[in-house]
């Protein structure tokens, strides 16, 4: 008889959190694809590289979304089972709390692990594929927007340079003329051809010149050098956003992160670290939490839920800030933050208990 109890709980509460899962990914993606749209429409990135980048930031949003979807998911398919009284029967069976929790808490243990994988080293993967996705597809749309014979600015005006050509595959340039200042200090460049170059270690971009000549002097002084040179590189702001708006430690390994003493490194980690355990606690919150009244419905309790997941999810953010700061030990970290659902937790399965326990005296009394 547990056993068919086990698999109908757990029928209830996967299929509950498959749709919770479904809505919340498709409004994030959403609104995520939106703005992909919307940079593609300003010509940052092409459009044809939308739904690659929308494909991998996918991962990153359905392992921040597990925890969530699952807490609300038993929330809904027990708060049904209370509003239509079948945990009533089961309880009239000798179903207690203990074997709701069961099935429940084997299933979170499963659905930890997976979130495990998918934060500590398939999200850093994809986070790494995306990033170099995204800096090709940029690279590409500012490529493509360089047209021959025509001046072109870059660095915020500072350089200015001239395209006799593009090559057949529209990837170098030819017959290039450059003309860069900077600190009081002007150079003339000529070069034969030119390409966009990527270094990937200290995430910069390059003007890669080959072939050509350097005149180098001061602003308002006579003389100059001149210079021949095989392959020469300046470094470069592309326009885009995506250089400056990325957080650097989503796409590092989480075994680097372990051997790193850097805060920030161990803020990343223990936030990969707390996405597994927020599924634990708060499948173990969510079952005293679904209790409710027959006349209340199944949603009785689901803006109280909603908003103690607010509160727990603002704390491992704000936690994370200052073990980022060094304002918190590092063994402290985020930890302590994960007591709070536990606490609250334990507390309404206590009065969970003490009422089932006030209610068989009373009904012996009532004898």
């Amino acid at each position: 008889m547990n056993r068919i109890i086990n698999r109908y709980l757990l029928k209830e509460v996967l299929q509950s959190w498959f749709m919770v899962t479904l809505v919340l990914w498709l409004i994030v993606v959403s609104n995520r694809l939106a703005g992909y749209f919307a940079e593609a429409a300003a010509g940052q990135i092409p459009i044809d590289a939308v739904f690659l980048l929308i494909a991998l930031k996918s991962v990153t949003y359905l392992s921040a979304l597990l925890p969530l979807s699952l807490f609300l998911g038993i929330l809904l398919a027990l708060g049904r089972l209370y509003k239509d009284s079948e945990i009533i029967a089961l309880s009239a069976c000798g179903v207690g709390m203990r074997e709701i929790y069961r099935p429940i808490l084997y299933m979170s243990l499963l659905a930890a692990l997976l979130v495990a994988w998918m934060t500590l080293y398939l999200a850093p993967k994809t986070a790494i594929i995306e990033k170099g996705q995204r800096i090709q597809a940029e690279k590409s749309m500012n490529i493509k927007g360089i047209t021959a014979g025509r001046f072109h600015e870059l660095n915020g005006g500072r350089m200015v340079f001239f395209v006799g050509a593009m090559s057949a595959d529209g990837q170098h340039m030819k017959n290039l003329f450059v003309e860069n200042s900077s600190q009081g200090r002007i150079e003339l460049i000529t070069a034969d051809q030119a390409r966009m170059w990527h270094e990937e270690g200290n995430d910069a971009d390059y003007l890669l010149m080959e072939q050509g000549y350097r005149f180098q002097g001061d602003l308002g002084q006579d003389g100059y050098r001149v210079m021949s040179f095989s392959s020469y590189a300046i470094k470069i702001e592309l326009p885009g956003g995506a250089r400056g708006t990325k957080n650097k430690t989503d796409t590092i390994a989480s075994m680097d992160l372990w051997h790193s003493d850097r805060l920030a490194d161990g803020a990343e980690l223990q936030w990969r670290l707390s996405m597994p355990v927020a599924i634990i606690v708060l499948a173990f919150l969510a079952v005293p939490l679904a209790r409710v009244r027959p006349r209340d419905g199944r949603y009785g309790r689901l803006f109280v839920a909603i908003m103690v997941f607010i509160v727990y999810y603002n704390l491992l953010g704000s936690a994370r800030i200052w073990l980022e700061k060094g304002m918190v030990s590092s063994w402290l970290g985020l930890w302590w933050v994960h007591l709070f659902p536990l606490l609250l937790g334990y507390g309404l399965w206590k009065e969970f208990n003490a009422y089932g326990l006030f209610r068989k005296l009373y009904r012996r009394g009532q004898r």
